[in-house]
Formats: structure tokens, C-alpha cells, sequence
């Protein structure tokens, strides 16, 4: 499912933006938090550091993408997602869910500290991530099919 996700990204300007996989950590220095998503973007220069000894962080992410399990949905709900939306600059967080075609995406309200979330449960729908849209039925495909 992470695959299929990082390939619906493909269409961003590689100029302007790193995709990292889920080997890549994030930093977040206001509280010392350190989380490793599944799939993160950078626009522009990666602000990276080196937090432990030989693992490079960054500290700047745009987006993340988390596929939710019954194992990982708690902590990334419950722990990840209010972490996540107090870092600066964060616009979109996409939670995936790997068991139904159902993706949940929350976009910071530009200008603000608040956010909106939008589900997308339906297997024609898109949805729109800056200038990307990513098809639902597309990450999808062959991997779960509505009887």
C-alpha cells in the first residue's frame, strides 16, 4: 500500500519536492519527537540533522502518509497526528487505510493553526494535494475490491 501511495506522488515536481520512504526519520525538535512515517515530503531543501550518531532527521516536512493497521492505528491517530500538526511546516497529512479504500486527509487552513479533514471512501473520488491529485480507485487497484 505505501508503494502505491509514493506512485500516486509521482506527478510532483521533483524540483521542488523529496519523497522519503519510511526508513526516513523525522524530527521534531519543540518536544524532541521523533517519528519514522510511512512515506513524508519536503518542499525544497530538506532541513536536516543529526539528532543521534549517524541518523540524519529532518525537521522540515510538507506532508506525511501513514497506512493504517489494527496495530499502528492508536499510536498514529492518537500520538502521531497532534504531533504532527503542531510542526510548522506541515500542510497535509494522509492517513490510508489498508483494509477498505479509505483515506483521510487533514490540510492545514493557510494562515492558521487549524485544520480541515475530508474522508475519501469512495472509489471514484480524488482528491487534491497542492496541485497532485491522487485517484482513490488508483492505490487501490487490486488490492481491494467492493463486493
Amino acid at each position: 500500500m505505501v508503494a502505491r501511495v509514493t506512485i500516486a506522488l509521482a506527478g510532483l515536481d521533483f524540483e521542488r519536492f523529496t519523497i522519503y520512504s519510511s526508513k526516513h526519520h523525522l524530527y521534531q525538535p519543540s518536544c524532541g519527537a521523533v517519528f519514522v512515517p510511512d512515506v513524508s515530503v519536503v518542499k525544497d531543501k530538506p532541513e536536516i540533522v543529526e539528532v543521534e550518531e549517524e541518523i540524519l532527521m529532518t525537521t522540515n516536512p510538507r506532508m506525511v502518509i501513514e497506512v493504517l493497521s489494527d496495530t499502528t492505528r492508536a499510536y498514529d491517530l492518537g500520538i502521531k497526528l497532534p504531533r504532527y500538526r503542531q510542526i510548522e511546516s506541515m500542510r497535509h497529512i494522509l492517513y490510508v487505510e489498508q483494509d477498505r479504500p479509505m483515506m483521510t486527509l487533514h490540510t492545514r487552513i493557510e494562515g492558521t493553526d487549524r485544520w480541515r479533514s475530508e474522508d475519501y471512501d469512495h472509489e471514484h473520488s480524488s482528491l487534491l494535494i497542492g496541485d497532485q491529485v491522487i485517484n482513490v480507485a488508483a492505490v487501490y487497484r487490486q488490492v481491494y475490491r467492493q463486493s
